[in-house]
């Protein structure tokens, strides 16, 4: 019985450390873990993001899923929602079922070669180069020179897909990511703008980043707070992950760990390993007055899931 217990038991940090440092994929993503979750070491994001790393690039699919992750919301390392594609389509790559499904969400669209005219701008005529315009604000906006009036206007063209707001949210895409365009933050801000006015839920999302990252306009958290809230009352996972971030830190609106909490709470209900842990660590972190403040929130937040409000 004592051999069995033995054999059931989970190895040490330094035992798991020591395998890692070896080199097994494995155990680097076991590593990586218990420093995201400071589970026998204290909790340290930038340790748990180079484990993984070294994790996935060995060709662990969790590690290049949880990787993929920490990319999208900053965690141990700068924020990149393209460092995040990548990731996931590794891991997507190998049957990882959550990575294709938060592939689904980023909705990266590339603008293919066979579009016709209507469906794209040409952009052999832009030649733009990346820049940083100073202006009076906190942050200086990212752009992109060489941007004329009329590509400019082409932002608000009407539409010629089924779903309103599609057409300019994957050209908008193209622009951000460089892909079948030159990179172009301007110019993506525009479409992403134009696509989230008309409701398209994915530019509601990648409008509050560009406006907390202030990419191709000022920076401007209150915006992006709005505009998360907009996608994440739809629904829509990597905005609610966002409205967490901003709710912990204070940015764009005071600090609320309850309301954290609860939309962390609606997240981990998907199944989602990560967002699981986060919700358990910050409740520990919580009174239990705050815990069943963030209940409270969490069941007004879940009934009103789809009506797009933007009370909370």
């Amino acid at each position: 019985a004592a051999a069995a217990q033995e054999e059931l038991s989970l190895p040490s940090f330094d035992d798991t450390l020591s395998l890692a440092v070896e080199g097994n994929p494995g155990s680097q993503y076991e590593l990586a873990t218990m420093y995201y979750q400071g589970d026998g070491v204290e909790r340290d994001l930038e340790q748990a993001f180079i484990w993984y790393r070294r994790a996935a690039q060995q060709g662990n699919s969790d590690a290049q899923f949880n990787l993929g992750n920490m990319y999208l919301l900053g965690e141990g390392t700068s924020q990149s929602d393209s460092k995040a594609k990548d990731w996931f389509e590794q891991a997507a790559a190998q049957g990882h079922g959550a990575a294709e499904e938060n592939l689904a969400n980023l909705q990266i669209v590339v603008a293919s070669e066979d579009e016709s005219p209507a469906e794209v701008i040409a952009v052999e005529e832009i030649q733009p180069k990346e820049t940083v315009v100073e202006t009076s604000d906190p942050e200086p906006i990212k752009k992109t020179a060489s941007v004329t009036k009329e590509e400019l206007e082409a932002a608000t063209e009407p539409v010629t897909s089924g779903d309103p707001g599609e057409d300019s949210y994957t050209r908008g895409m193209a622009y951000a990511y460089g892909e079948g365009a030159q990179q172009n933050y301007e110019m993506a801000f525009k479409y992403f703008q134009h696509a989230a006015e008309q409701g398209y839920v994915p530019a509601q999302y990648r409008l509050g980043v560009a406006y907390a990252n202030g990419e191709g306009t000022a920076q401007d958290y209150v915006a992006a707070l709005d505009w998360y809230q907009k996608a994440a009352r739809q629904g829509y996972a990597i905005a609610q992950r966002s409205l967490c971030k901003m709710y912990l830190e204070g940015l764009g609106v005071e600090q609320n760990k309850p309301l954290a909490l609860a939309w962390y709470s609606i997240l981990a209900e998907n199944g989602n390993v990560m967002d699981t842990h986060r919700r358990d660590q910050l409740a520990r972190e919580l009174t239990e007055a705050e815990r069943q403040q963030a209940e409270k929130l969490k069941q007004e937040l879940t009934a009103s899931i789809t009506t797009a409000s933007s009370e909370y």
